[in-house]
């Protein structure tokens, strides 16, 4: 099965409320003055400035018509969890929020299970993660 390589990050820049979040390829290089920089490259091909800290991989599931990315927050089965992603398993889980513990069917099983409802994501909603 192949799934879509992409990236989403939150812009530096955030003056357009509708353009706050990119999506496109990662692109990661170091400046003249040996410093790291991280940008998403749009469909357009225009490299946007990024925090490199919201950085999140599309997990290769859809849901009701949404990309479900790397910390989204979802509720499964009545819990409230982040989708992060397994070195262990290989696969994108998810991690309740509140006990912290890390789910062990990867997320597009969790989903044939019970569903999911998309909450958010941890950068724009952090008062779910208390």
């Amino acid at each position: 099965m192949k799934r879509e390589i992409k990236f989403r990050g939150k812009r530096v820049r955030t003056e357009d409320p509708l353009e706050r979040w990119i999506e496109g390829f990662y692109v990661e290089y170091t400046n003249i003055r040996d410093e790291k920089i991280i940008k998403i490259m749009s469909q357009s091909g225009y490299m946007n400035d990024i925090n490199p800290e919201t950085v999140g991989q599309f997990t290769g599931v859809k849901y009701n018509d949404r990309e479900i990315y790397e910390h989204d927050l979802v509720e499964c089965a009545g819990v409230l969890c982040e989708v992060v992603y397994s070195d262990k398993i290989g696969s994108f889980v998810l991690l309740e929020v509140l006990s912290q513990n890390l789910g062990n069917k990867p997320i597009g099983q969790m989903i044939d299970m019970f569903g999911i409802r998309y909450v958010g994501n941890i950068y724009d909603s952090p008062e779910l993660l208390k």
